[in-house]
């Protein structure tokens, strides 16, 4: 996979078949490619990261790779989770 942040491959640690590899890394390059025109150049790196996790997230409900795609599109859209400050 080529990434520009080394946090993304992390994302994918737990994945070990050869194919869902694959396919869960072809579904983060065709959402990011969605996404990366509307995101700020200076929070990229952060939002690809963040689409990462989400995208092998979501790998574990599904093989098809257009409906993983569209699944890690609608969770990255939903605004994230505050965080508790006590943590």
């Amino acid at each position: 996979m080529q990434t520009n942040s080394p946090h993304v491959s992390d994302a994918f640690l737990l994945l070990r078949d050869p194919i869902e590899m694959r396919l869960t890394e072809a579904a983060l390059e065709a959402a990011w490619a969605v996404l990366k025109p509307g995101i700020a150049q200076d929070r990229r790196d952060t939002e690809r990261e963040r689409l990462a996790y989400i995208v092998a997230g979501c790998a574990i409900m599904t093989k098809d790779r257009g409906k993983l795609i569209r699944l890690s599109l609608a969770r990255f859209k939903r605004r994230p989770r505050p965080r508790a400050n006590w943590l």
